[in-house]
């Protein structure tokens, strides 16, 4: 569920695979989409199995700082597998 108003674009798997062979552009377009995905993918894999509550809120504070402004607190703190009160916590002693 999105949070916010957003464009979904959504191609046939079929014909964009009979696309891709007809155009080498088209392949590599895809094949870097791919790749930019799965390094994200990996990137916050790896965020959520080594970093803490609060080195996860520090990393997403330099990474993405507009999303912390548009995401409720309840949210955010489902996203980094926290209560709300406990990260209400990290965020006041982070305050102090």
């Amino acid at each position: 569920m999105a949070c916010e108003p957003l464009t979904v674009v959504v191609f046939d798997k079929v014909k964009l695979f009979e696309i891709s062979h007809q155009s080498a552009a088209i392949e590599a377009l895809g094949r870097n989409c791919l790749r930019t995905f799965a390094a994200k993918q990996e990137e916050q894999a790896t965020i959520f199995k080594l970093y803490s509550a609060q080195e996860r809120l520090e990393f997403f504070e330099k990474r993405y700082p507009q999303m912390l402004q548009r995401v409720s607190l309840s949210q955010l703190a489902s996203f980094f597998g926290v209560a709300r009160e406990t990260l209400s916590r990290i965020r006041r002693k982070r305050v102090s």
